[in-house]
């Protein structure tokens, strides 16, 4: 595409255009998608930072980071709830599909009445992928492309199955 002169979020002031990744989840239990909500929660801070998402995306609001009241729960070593509990929550803090990290995918494929009773008009689609929305397209820089932002990804994954690390990134958050 870039050699076809593609342009990125950052050529016009009209532009917004956002890389969405669609990690297929390793397994649909609530223990392991909340470690991975938790490990994005936490690494928001840096993968902010690290992405940089251009100002138009960030006015628009396509990819609001969790509000802090959410974060704070998610943090909490102790909190490692049943599905339904984490949907409810979740719901509850972001009925919206506007969040860097967009879960309602997921969870309405593992529990759409749940989802619809809360949301019946969210234009959502059901998929057992976390929908990650942050960041930018730079298709006109030579140094940007999937993998550097695939890799962002990973280390969510990474901090998500090490359990010891992720809990200890939570107690100091």
């Amino acid at each position: 595409l870039r050699a076809m002169g593609a342009s990125g979020t950052e050529a016009s002031l009209l532009f917004a255009f956002g890389l969405h990744l669609n990690p297929e989840t390793p397994r649909r239990d609530a223990r392991t998608i909340a470690a991975v909500l938790k490990a994005f929660a936490m690494l928001s801070p840096w993968l902010w930072r690290a992405i940089d998402p251009d100002t138009t995306r960030r006015l628009l609001g396509f990819a609001e980071p969790f509000p802090p009241h959410y974060v704070r729960r998610l943090a909490r070593v102790d909190y490692w709830p049943d599905l339904a509990e984490l949907i409810d929550d979740y719901v509850t803090a972001n009925p919206s599909r506007n969040r860097d990290l967009d879960l309602l995918p997921l969870f309405l494929f593992l529990d759409e009445a749940r989802v619809r009773s809360r949301l019946p008009d969210e234009k959502i689609n059901a998929r057992p992928t976390f929908h990650y929305r942050l960041p930018d397209t730079q298709l006109d820089d030579p140094e940007w492309g999937l993998a550097v932002e695939w890799n962002r990804w990973v280390a969510v994954e990474r901090l998500a199955e090490e359990r010891g690390r992720l809990d200890a990134v939570c107690r100091d958050y």
